[in-house]
């Protein structure tokens, strides 16, 4: 429900853009169709950078019928009366939902490569701190510190010549037995229920 009440809201936008454009193109300062269009393929790129593919190809449909409506002869109706302007229409259409598409697929892989690199950041920081980490206490600092890098609530290093648990286990499902016997078997531990 809270998504098309977003949707609604980001059309309503769109249109408000689309329609803002059209006084200034056809009112304030009259500009040809082409320009026009023009202008309505970056309220197009806008939706698409901002918000995404959905809203920007509702924008598209939305140029094309305001397109036709205010630019394209004979105005004020939705009809076309000369061929040429269908393969203008259909132009803009087409180059309307590739460049939102575009748009989209460029905000989509910019969030990705963010991820990686938060990613790449806090195993750099384990690594360092990892290598850092020296004295008696050496491998329960680097467990405590592996867990607070990679924000985890149980973590459990079991080491098998001190037959001794370090790390974070309050409420753990798995024993120091259990653990010496994964190590000892080099196999998996998997617990059911």
């Amino acid at each position: 429900m809270k998504q098309s009440m977003l949707f609604v809201a980001r059309g309503v936008t769109c249109l408000a853009a689309l329609f803002a454009l059209v006084a200034i193109t056809r009112w304030l300062v009259p500009v040809n169709a082409t320009t026009a269009a023009l202008y309505f393929l970056l309220v197009v790129l806008a939706a698409a950078t901002r918000w995404g593919l959905r809203e920007s190809i509702f924008t598209s449909i939305a140029g094309v019928l305001v397109f036709n409506f205010f630019f394209l002869p004979p105005l004020g109706t939705f009809t076309i009366a000369e061929p040429a302007n269908w393969i203008a229409l259909f132009a803009f259409l087409v180059t309307a939902v590739t460049a939102s598409h575009l748009s989209a697929s460029a905000k989509t892989r910019a969030e990705e490569a963010l991820t990686r690199r938060n990613e790449i950041a806090k195993l750099y920081e384990l690594s360092r701190s990892l290598l850092m980490v020296e004295g008696r206490d050496a491998v329960r600092d680097s467990v405590l510190k592996t867990a607070q890098i990679l924000q985890i609530g149980e973590i459990a290093f079991f080491d098998t010549a001190a037959n001794q648990v370090y790390g974070s286990l309050q409420v753990s499902l798995v024993s120091v037995a259990d653990m010496a016997l994964v190590a000892d078997s080099g196999g998996e531990l998997i617990r059911y229920g």
